[in-house]
């Protein structure tokens, strides 16, 4: 299809035609838009050509100029570049905003945040293993905050869908499944996926990260609600000596074991904070 734009002043136009057997197909409108088309359809080819030469010669008495394919092509693929950056930054920054409400409580509001992230995302805009990576950190964002606004259900849709979308290391939505499965009570069920986590976590590190004391508690609260109290107290044994020198989530969550095993009637010595239990692994 022939292009020709005319930019001059405030007009930044283009115009398109190709003949098609006998019809004549012509595209119109800003550049940088889609643009309008319209086909008209002539008892001849002969016919069909002589419009087309006719409306061309007119476009150019116009002051309308061709465009040749190869520029056109290079204009495109930087356009093209342009959306995508456009989008990549719609996306993340739609992402983040919910990050931002969900941690201030705003469930709700973070979804709708969510939901705007999900319609701004294009695979094509990231490479394969970034793409999957985005997505599935997304969506358990999603399940998260499903879980704080009271449907479980949805949570729990949306974090099989961060599952089938994980590649490689990375625990947390196996962490975050075990507390929605917990919430509906399937609390067997969830302990398996603590386990998995957990099993993954040490078998990448040589010392405890904090994420892993949060696995522990939800487990050792999850031993709690079967009945299981040497489990659960086990559990947050493993958890006392991970937030030691560290943040102040870490603090926390040492505190929140200590907490629960005072409850339980265990006094806490230096005897019974156990050792991380490790398996051979790299440091990092």
């Amino acid at each position: 299809m022939k292009r020709f734009e005319f930019a001059r002043g405030t007009s930044n136009k283009f115009w398109q035609i190709e003949v098609s057997g006998l019809s004549i197909v012509t595209r119109w409108g800003r550049i940088g838009a889609a643009g309008q088309s319209k086909t008209k359809r002539f008892k001849s080819a002969p016919l069909a050509k002589t419009e087309h030469d006719r409306l061309v010669a007119e476009k150019i008495r116009k002051g309308y100029r061709a465009v040749h394919a190869k520029a056109l092509a290079k204009r495109l693929a930087g356009a093209t570049e342009r959306e995508k950056a456009s989008r990549r930054k719609q996306f993340h920054r739609e992402w983040d905003r919910g990050k931002t409400l969900s941690r201030r409580g705003y469930a709700r509001a973070a979804l709708k945040s969510y939901e705007k992230a999900v319609a701004a995302f294009d695979a094509n805009d990231f490479t394969r293993q970034d793409a999957s990576d985005e997505q599935c950190d997304l969506w358990s964002d999603i399940a998260a905050a499903h879980s704080k606004s009271g449907n479980p259900l949805l949570a729990l849709k949306a974090i099989d869908r961060s599952l089938k979308l994980r590649r490689g290391y990375n625990p947390t939505p196996l962490y975050n499944k075990g507390v929605i499965l917990g919430e509906l009570g399937r609390y067997r069920m969830a302990i398996g996926y603590y386990d998995r986590a957990i099993k993954m976590v040490r078998s990448l590190y040589a010392y405890p990260p904090e994420q892993v004391g949060a696995y522990w508690c939800a487990k050792a609260e999850a031993l709690e609600a079967l009945g299981d109290t040497q489990g659960a107290i086990q559990n947050y044994e493993y958890a006392l000596p991970i937030g030691k020198g560290r943040g102040s989530q870490g603090r926390g969550l040492t505190a929140e074991a200590k907490n629960r095993l005072l409850a339980l009637g265990v006094r806490i010595t230096r005897e019974s904070v156990r050792r991380w239990p490790r398996r051979e692994g790299r440091r990092r």
